[in-house]
């Protein structure tokens, strides 16, 4: 009897290529708006809750930093740069889909996800973990978005951003996973409520797989993270 193949594995970004010519015109627009998105708008929430000088035009949205937003009433200031993981994400992602049939492929996306990384590494504090209505869920993101370049824009960095980021969000996530609408933030109004740490193990999971998480740091560990071995570039959904 024929041994049996092993077990399926998912195509990597840069082995799949779209022709299509709706799709073709999306990778377009998507790399127009990453291209153009400022890297002062994107950082500035992390620099504002940090108190620090924060230049840039406001993205608005969810995206902004309110100190006076009140749920009652407010929708912009809602979750301060909790997609910035997604953004540079996305950019990893469509750069190493930019790579098919072995071309350099779109290096300015690659550049920005590490350019990026590179500021947040500078700029994060729990200051800003500390402040927001979802740190559970932005953390999760700021994950996904570092295990992306590390693995497919080849962000040598991404996992020292990783130890400083996850450093920053300790002491403010929860034990455990935390159903929504359940009081876990002690002193904060109903909004704190909302946030979805069950998201975490997603990419928390992607990210252990090269070993990155061992040593990691916990609520009584000051520990520094090891090095971790690169990953190939498939991954879950960023979302």
């Amino acid at each position: 009897m024929a041994k049996a193949d092993a077990s399926l594995e998912e195509f990597r970004y840069e082995q799949v290529e779209v022709r299509g010519l709706l799709e073709t015109s999306q990778q377009i627009q998507a790399r127009s708006i990453l291209l153009g998105l400022n890297e002062d708008s994107l950082m500035k929430p992390f620099r504002q809750m940090a108190g620090r000088p924060a230049a840039g035009a406001s993205l608005g949205g969810w995206y902004e930093w309110r100190p006076d937003f009140d749920f009652h009433h407010d929708d912009a200031g809602f979750a301060p740069a909790s997609t910035f993981g997604q953004w540079t994400s996305a950019m990893s992602r469509l750069y190493a889909g930019s790579r098919a049939n072995g071309s350099a492929g779109e290096t300015a996306l690659g550049e920005r996800a590490r350019r990026l990384h590179s500021l947040l590494r500078e700029e994060i504090t729990p200051d800003y973990f500390a402040q927001t209505r979802f740190p559970a869920y932005s953390y999760e993101k700021l994950v996904c978005g570092l295990v992306d370049a590390q693995a497919m824009a080849a962000d040598t960095q991404a996992w020292e951003t990783l130890d400083r980021v996850t450093r920053a969000a300790t002491s403010t996530l929860p034990g455990r996973a935390i159903e929504r609408e359940r009081q876990w933030a002690l002193g904060k109004d109903t909004s704190y409520m909302w946030d979805e740490s069950y998201t975490l193990p997603e990419n928390l999971f992607r990210a252990a797989k090269t070993g990155c998480l061992t040593g990691m740091p916990t609520a009584t560990s000051t520990r520094s993270a090891p090095a971790c071995r690169r990953t190939s570039s498939t991954a879950a959904p960023c979302t």
